[in-house]
């Protein structure tokens, strides 16, 4: 009886949770906004496409950060990224994929994405 009881609570947090997934996602969609997005690096070969939930969220925040002085922007109507798959990071339930038609920058900003997924390093 109590495994029943305990299903049941399990099935109605599964409900809620999904419920309000659904709410954030209609509301997203209401704004006009997606669960993806891409954004580049001024003067740079690199790419780097957010797919998921928080996707627009992340190209908005990105978007007043800078990297070794040049700034981001974001990819318009429909532009699709290019260069070789340098990473793809798992990331607060989204996905990020880091392209670079060279490898420099692509390398140090897979790393800093990677470094971000793993939380801070533990101190010996």
């Amino acid at each position: 009886m109590r495994r029943l009881g305990a299903f049941r609570v399990l099935l109605v947090l599964v409900v809620v949770v999904s419920a309000a997934a659904g709410i954030s996602d209609a509301i997203a969609r209401f704004r006009g906004e997606s669960g993806h997005c891409v954004f580049g690096l001024t003067d740079a070969t690199v790419s780097v496409s957010v797919d998921g939930p928080g996707a627009e969220a992340k190209c908005r925040a990105v978007r007043t950060e800078k990297y070794n002085g040049r700034t981001w922007y974001v990819y318009a109507n429909g532009v699709q990224p290019s260069g070789a798959v340098i990473c793809q990071v798992a990331y607060q339930g989204d996905t990020i994929v880091v392209r670079d038609q060279g490898v420099v920058n692509g390398k140090e900003i897979c790393r800093a994405t990677i470094d971000l997924a793993n939380g801070p390093a533990a101190s010996p």
